[in-house]
């Protein structure tokens, strides 16, 4: 709404010739605050939706219409609204089913990798357990070797040892 002041239509106050003071000089800031005022017309201004008619005035002649027109925007205003709200819902229900299926994606991907990871460690543990007992056998089965070979060298020495007294009986 805009108000608009119309300069005073006022003229100073003359002098008297009984008085010999002048009266002050009346200015713009000086009279501002006690000059009558003229209100122009009242116009509004809508949204550049209705740009047929950017302003509406409001005069006493056709304020009915104008009241009529005013009316009319606002119905269809609040259609508009109503019809972007139903959108926007819409739109926030269809995201808030979207973001529920991606948690539902989440916690199934979620248990795969625990059910995997608990995979992976019982194949990693069960095949270090066979390495484990194979070290171990293969650790008795080299002890074993081990004294087979010790035997082995003890029997040749005694052969040896032999053979070197069949040698000196023989050569005696």
């Amino acid at each position: 709404m805009v108000l608009t002041r119309s300069p005073s239509k006022t003229s100073p106050v003359p002098s008297t010739p009984t008085t010999k003071r002048k009266a002050p000089e009346e200015t713009a800031e000086t009279t501002a605050h006690f000059t009558p005022c003229k209100l122009n017309k009242l116009e509004f201004t809508f949204p550049s939706s209705h740009a047929n008619k950017p302003h509406i005035p409001l005069n006493p002649a056709d304020s009915t219409m104008d009241l009529n027109q005013l009316a009319d925007l606002i119905k269809s205003n609040t259609v508009e609204f109503q019809k972007l709200s139903t959108d926007l819902k819409t739109e926030i229900l269809g995201i808030k089913g979207d973001i529920a299926g991606i948690k539902n994606e989440i916690k199934v991907v979620e248990a795969n990798l625990s059910l995997l990871v608990e995979t992976k460690i019982q194949d990693v543990v069960s095949k270090f357990n066979s390495l484990e007992s194979n070290l171990s056998s293969q650790s008795s089965a080299i002890s074993d070797m081990q004294t087979k070979i010790s035997c082995q060298d003890q029997l040749i020495s005694e052969l040896q040892a032999q053979t070197f007294h069949l040698k000196n009986n023989k050569n005696c």
